[in-house]
């Protein structure tokens, strides 16, 4: 599917029509301690590599991860990473600006443009009454689904200036986020609070 005519805010599962997943090669335990331990897995995605670094904490409750990619863009793509999850009739909560925004409960009509994606301050949180997941971020783009949040690493994008921009993307990049679950929503639990210093 040729996707040259979608507008430059519509970045979905048609971006370019085609879906990759990575080739993970290799997995190796790199510490394990008493205060934390730590995983790394190995792969390939397309012509990039990566590792995805897990850290398990023995005291705290939470999974941090490290993702470092060795970034070979191609044209007119995007690299997400996807955190799935179980969580049945689960309400997707993420911060903006001076303000935690429900997902569609608390958009305004006519001011979203786009398939899922949306403009994320510090975390996101799916939850229902019983128990929840929050994802402390320093991305600013995620697509947000009911079952999973996936963060979106990087995009080639195309200039006025200089057709060729993807080219200058070719370099190393290095994102990380960090996963906190809960009982109950959000609110009560305070996650949120507990990861805005991440």
């Amino acid at each position: 599917m040729d996707n040259t005519e979608a507008p430059p805010w519509a970045i979905d599962d048609n971006y370019t029509g085609k879906k990759w997943n990575s080739d993970i090669f290799k997995a190796e335990v790199v510490e394990s301690g008493p205060v934390r331990s730590l995983l790394r897995l190995s792969g390939n995605l397309r012509k990039s590599s990566f590792t995805q670094d897990i850290i398990l904490y023995a005291q705290l409750e939470r999974l941090d991860f490290i993702h470092n990619i060795n970034y070979k863009p191609e044209p007119d793509s995007q690299t997400r990473v996807s955190y799935p999850f179980s969580i049945i009739g689960a309400t997707a909560t993420y911060e903006s600006p001076y303000a935690a925004v429900r997902m569609e409960d608390d958009e305004m009509p006519g001011t979203f443009r786009g398939h899922g994606e949306r403009w994320v301050q510090k975390w996101i949180d799916l939850s229902n009454n019983d128990f929840g997941v929050t994802l402390a971020t320093r991305q600013i783009s995620h697509a947000i689904q009911q079952d999973s949040i996936e963060p979106i690493l990087l995009r080639t994008s195309r200039d006025c200036g200089t057709i060729f921009y993807h080219k200058e993307q070719n370099k190393p990049y290095s994102f990380s986020f960090s996963l906190t679950p809960h009982l109950g929503r959000w609110r009560k639990a305070g996650t949120h609070k507990k990861r805005m210093g991440f």
